[in-house]
Order: C-alpha cells, then structure tokens, then sequence
C-alpha cells in the first residue's frame, strides 16, 4: 500500500460491470461525467448568520460545502474510486477535496488551491479552521 496517497484498497469488478466498460469503450474512448445540481442552502446560510451574531465567528460557507461533499462521498466511495487496469477498482478510504482559496498580498489577489485530505474525518470546525489558516 502506498502511504503517500492514504488508505485504500482493491477491489474486483464484477463481469456484468466489466461488459458495461467494454460496451462504452465501443461508443467512446473517454468517459465523462457531468452534473448538474441545485441546492436549496436558506437553512444553512441562516445557522452560519446565527452563530456570527451570537459569537462573532463567521463559519465558512465553503467549509460547509465541504463538509457535506466528503460526508456524501464517505457513504458512497464508489464514487471516487478509479479503474486499475480493466478488472478492478482502486477505493480509497479517505476523501480528499480540493478547494480554491484565496491570497491576498499588498494590492494583489490570487487564488491558489489546497486539499483538504481526510475530509471525511473532520468535523465542520476543524474544515473551517483548516480554510481559514491556508
């Protein structure tokens, strides 16, 4: 196992899985995958209005974004998992999520990207904590 990536492990693909990969490389040889969502965050944006008026701590909305990202990806690791070689799946137990944060010094601003890695294990503080310091 290599420790620079985390936790992961190996699975196998079912044959039934396997003829639905072949029968898509026969139409295209790439495989991508858009979405498209909506989101309703009224609540949430309310608790985070809540908690900087009674502590003076504005959360970070993107903090929470995050934090729902990794929580749904945790229970369905499928999701991030990718092919090794044409009859298995590398699924790794950590989910890392990319974010773009940004910088400012002097007059200039610049965003630059960080990974918050084991996102699924923090919680929403330690996520926001995480964003802030970067």
């Amino acid at each position: 196992m290599n420790k620079n990536i985390g936790p992961y492990r190996i699975v196998n693909l079912s044959s039934g899985r396997r003829v639905v990969i072949n029968a898509l490389d026969l139409v295209a040889p790439k495989h991508y995958m858009y979405g498209l969502l909506e989101v309703d965050v009224t609540f949430p944006r309310q608790l985070i209005t809540e908690q900087k008026t009674r502590t003076g701590e504005a959360f970070s909305f993107t903090g929470f974004l995050v934090h729902c990202l990794a929580r749904a990806v945790d229970e369905n690791k499928e999701v991030q998992a990718y092919l090794k070689g044409r009859k298995q799946l590398i699924m790794f137990d950590d989910v890392n999520v990319g974010v773009m944060v940004e910088h400012k010094s002097d007059e200039k601003t610049t965003l630059r990207g960080h990974v918050i890695q084991g996102a699924n294990h923090k919680t929403y503080r330690e996520i926001h904590q995480e964003i802030r310091s970067a």
